[in-house]
């Protein structure tokens, strides 16, 4: 279930703009699927929030709501010093469950890009599959929708805030170690 407040936004942006971030949507899944990580921190504004949290099962009834809230639990709530990080720990090698490396596949559907308030701002929305396989056996599938906020800038459009809700409630991947 996607949150109310991810239905808020009216204003579609024009055709060249949805277009333009819709590619820029498709080319980041291909620097990702690639492990070209660096090129990837690239897209990425110095003042990104990177955001995955676990999705609780509550009832329609409950006073908190069904949608997650910034005072959840995540399984990522990175910044941009966390995210290099991460792409420089798998620069290292030594990341056991990504050696031997998985085969990963995104796959990127239901664009759809909004005036986001501000200047030179829009918000996308996306859905995404992500493959993975693993030595012999070991496949993951996760299937998601990803709420961004992408700015554009002298240096071309940057995404500053990503949030990932995975529509598991339970992940039986044996490691989350990937970009969405």
């Amino acid at each position: 279930m996607v949150p109310q407040e991810w239905l808020t936004e009216t204003d579609v942006v024009d055709r060249d703009t949805g277009y333009t971030l819709e590619q820029l949507l498709y080319h980041e899944a291909r620097l990702l699927d690639a492990e070209r990580f660096r090129d990837w921190l690239g897209l990425l504004a110095d003042d990104i929030h990177y955001w995955l949290p676990v999705r609780e099962n509550r009832y329609r009834r409950d006073p908190r709501g069904v949608a997650p809230r910034r005072d959840d639990v995540a399984l990522f709530d990175d910044d941009r010093n966390d995210l290099e990080d991460r792409v420089r720990r798998l620069e290292t090698g030594l990341v056991w469950g990504e050696d031997p490396p998985g085969r990963i596949r995104r796959l990127i559907t239901n664009v759809s890009a909004f005036e986001a308030g501000t200047p030179k701002a829009r918000r996308v929305y996306s859905h995404f599959l992500v493959y993975r396989n693993r030595r012999q056996d070991e496949v993951a599938i996760l299937a998601g929708a990803r709420r961004d906020l992408w700015r554009d800038t002298s240096q071309g459009w940057q995404l500053a805030e990503r949030e990932v809700l995975l529509d598991q409630h339970v992940v039986l991947d044996k490691n989350l170690y990937l970009f969405f």
